[in-house]
């Protein structure tokens, strides 16, 4: 959806240096989500993640994260307000309240209740690569300023607007 926001309202598709992007959201996420949803569906959970006090604080903690990840990336000069403001990265921020919220709720539980056991073992392998590429991107990704490289390879849509 980043791509898609980007695509029309800059004109522009570029190809991420990140790796958190390009892998972990493609291929570790998507790992995570799925066999997570096999032990969940194959459950009947009880704990305290299924209690309101523990949703209510797993979105905070999402509006938080996506604040100060935002705060950290304007401190630090990696993005500029027009970055922030820009509609995909509003989307991201968003969309990473959620996230938090279903990754801490969908691990504690597979952590607390996870049966079957591959399906937790695979779900947290997902987990595992995203990480990594996170992990990968903070210490080894080139760093720049914006929201891409001056190296990465852009393709144009037309005739850019404004």
């Amino acid at each position: 959806m980043v791509m898609i926001i980007t695509a029309f309202k800059d004109r522009e598709i570029y190809f991420g240096r990140w790796w958190s992007f390009r892998i972990g959201d493609t291929v570790g996420l998507p790992a995570l989500a799925g066999f997570g949803a096999v032990v969940v569906s194959s459950g009947d959970f009880h704990g305290f993640y299924t209690q309101w006090p523990w949703h209510v604080g797993m979105l905070f903690l999402g509006v938080f994260l996506s604040f100060m990840l935002n705060y950290n990336n304007l401190k630090s000069g990696q993005y500029t307000w027009k970055d922030v403001k820009h509609p995909a990265e509003i989307y991201h921020s968003i969309v990473m309240v959620f996230m938090v919220y279903f990754l801490g709720t969908l691990m504690t539980a597979m952590l607390f209740d996870g049966d079957p056991l591959w399906a937790t073992i695979v779900a947290y392998l997902g987990f595992g690569v995203w990480f990594a590429c996170v992990l990968f991107d903070m210490f080894l990704t080139e760093r720049g300023t914006g929201r891409r490289s001056p190296n990465e390879m852009v393709i144009t849509l037309g005739r850019k607007r404004g």
